[in-house]
């Protein structure tokens, strides 16, 4: 059964989802990226039912 439904992955999410769907998870060769970043979300942002835990 096909769904239509929004899909947000973010960091582990995102490869979760990848492995899920029948992708390759793996190490990078270069080693972990890590950073931090700050964002900010704009009024669109704000109403989107996707964002309401931000």
């Amino acid at each position: 059964m096909q769904k239509n439904i929004t899909i947000l992955g973010i960091c582990f999410g995102y490869q979760l989802l990848a492995y899920t769907l029948g992708g390759l998870v793996d190490y990078h060769r270069l080693g972990e990226e890590k950073r931090k970043t700050e964002i900010q979300l704009t009024e669109e942002g704000r109403r989107d039912s996707m964002l309401f835990i931000l």
